[in-house]
This record gives C-alpha cells, structure tokens and sequence, in this order.
C-alpha cells in the first residue's frame, strides 16, 4: 500500500513537470511568433499579425522635438527629448534686419498645412516670417524687408503673438502696438482686420470684442469654434471673441479670466492682482481641449 502510494505521488509530480514544459514551450512559440511579427515580414495570412504590430505601433513612444524661442539669443532652437544640447533652426546670427536673422523673437507657430514650417514673430523687425525645414533664411508673410513699423495692413508695430486659425489656414498675429488682431493669408499683400481697439488709429470703425476694448493684445490663439482667445495684457485679462462680421463690426466677445472684480462686475482700470480671479499683466494662453492656461506673468503662476 505504501509503495503504491508512492509510485501515485511520482505519477503526480511527472505529470505536473510535463504540463509545465508544455507550458513554458507554448509561451517560446508565442513569443517567438510575436518577435517575427514586430520585427520582419510575414507571408500568407497575415490579418491577425498586422493587429498585433498596430497595436505595437500604437504604443511605442514617439520622438518628440521642442521648439524653444531664445529670445536674447535672437534664434529659434530645436530640443529632441532627452537631448544635452539643442541646435538653431532660425536665426543665430546676431540681431539684424535681414532676412537671414532675427531680432528679439518673441513668439512661433508651426503651420502643419504649410509643411510645419514655423511661423515666426520677428517682433523688433517688426513682421511675420516663415521659416521652411532646414531653409537658411525666411520669407515675410507681414512686414518689411528692412524691418519698419507702420500702420498700414501690410505693416506690423511691435507684434507679440501668431497662430494658425484652424478652419482657413490663415496667419493670424496680435499687433500689438496697433492694438489690433489680423488675419493674414500667404500670398496677399494686406492684411485684414478681424479685432481693433479703441487705441487704433485709422479712420474705419471700432472693431472690439463685443463691448470689450481690446489694448495692446499680446497674444492670440484659435479655438476649435474659430473664436479668438485675446490675451489682453493692458487690462490684465483674456477674453474670447468671437466675429461674425468684421467689415461690418459685428462681434461678441467675454471674458475668460481677469478683468473683473469680486463681485463679478467688469473692472474698467487697474485690474490686476493675485486673487484666484485676478490676473497681472498675462502673457499669453495655450488651448488644451477645452481648457485655457494663462501664463499669469506677473504673478509668476500658470492658470488654467
């Protein structure tokens, strides 16, 4: 009785080792099946092998490149993640007029319809240039070649901020010392005015934000629903306007963050502070889904 028990135990013990290498070797072939699959072709039906190198695909880290506006360095950089060192994608030669240099950039966008090139705010040359992969030199989408500032709508005063309007393509730029937003398109000599403020000095109506003035805007951005966010610096807050007509003034406009008081009323002057509904003097926005992050300046906070 006791050597059958024994010689049952041993049964047990074998078949339990047989069903583990048959388990072990069923994993190698899986994962010898998945490594062919990822990293070589595969012939004859291969539905169920393209699954799992999409899904692969899916969930590889992708690289991921940064673009750094150096401003007193008069240059634009390029920073791959995880980089010691970035390299000069615009510029870097020196402050200069020429198309060959920048002077005191302040601000890009990177025109995915265009060939992602980068869009540029030549702030102190007083334009707007376009920057091609790899080009030594760019081309002026707004401004001069001698980098003036005027008036006029294919003129710039100190410009501050750009963005890509997402349904036409266009180039839109805050133009700060004109207190104005333009919409500008490749190709066109002028400009058009879409937002003007009170501070505009041309003969043609107003274009506000609604009943909001707009002073010296320093930033604009594009949303989903073709509304510009306005980063209203002189009056410490950021409003959303959205024009219906611009060559008739038809706009509304609200604002998003600052400008107000406690009690909700709109603040007309000296608006700035550092309560969670005040702003001082902000410097520009990023649109995040649905969401709005203010970059706060002089309270040295990012709001969202």
């Amino acid at each position: 009785k006791q050597q059958a028990t024994s010689l049952l135990q041993a049964s047990r013990f074998f078949t339990m080792v047989v069903a583990a290498l048959l388990c072990c070797t069923a994993l190698c072939f899986v994962a010898a099946a998945y490594s062919s699959t990822v990293d070589g072709p595969t012939t004859g039906d291969t539905s169920g092998s393209q699954q799992v190198v999409l899904d692969r695909q899916l969930l590889s880290p992708k690289k991921v490149s940064y673009f750094v506006v150096d401003t007193y360095n008069h240059r634009v950089m390029q920073w791959e993640e995880c980089a010691h060192e970035g390299k000069v994608v615009a510029g870097g030669h020196g402050p200069g007029s020429k198309l060959t240099h920048l002077k005191f950039p302040v601000d890009i966008a990177i025109d995915s319809h265009h060939n992602n090139s980068l869009v540029i705010v030549d702030r102190e040359n007083h334009r707007v240039v376009d920057w091609a992969k790899g080009a030594t030199q760019g081309t002026i989408i707004v401004g001069n070649t001698e980098g003036k500032k005027g008036s006029s709508l294919h003129h710039l005063n100190f410009p501050n901020g750009v963005a890509i309007d997402p349904h036409s393509h266009n180039i839109i730029v805050a133009d700060t010392g004109n207190h104005r937003i333009l919409d500008c398109q490749r190709g066109h000599h002028d400009c058009k005015v879409v937002v003007s403020g009170d501070k505009y000095k041309k003969d043609e109506a107003r274009k506000g934000c609604g009943s909001y003035d707009v002073h010296s805007p320093e930033d604009v951005k594009v949303n989903k629903h073709g509304h510009y966010i306005i980063t209203d610096k002189y009056y410490d807050r950021v409003v959303e306007c959205y024009v219906m007509n611009a060559s008739k003034a038809h706009s509304h406009g609200h604002i998003i963050a600052g400008g107000k008081k406690k009690n909700g009323d709109k603040c007309k002057k000296d608006c700035y502070g550092s309560e969670l509904f005040e702003l001082y003097y902000p410097e520009g926005t990023a649109i995040d889904g649905d969401d709005i992050l203010v970059a706060d300046g002089y309270n040295n906070r990012i709001m969202k």
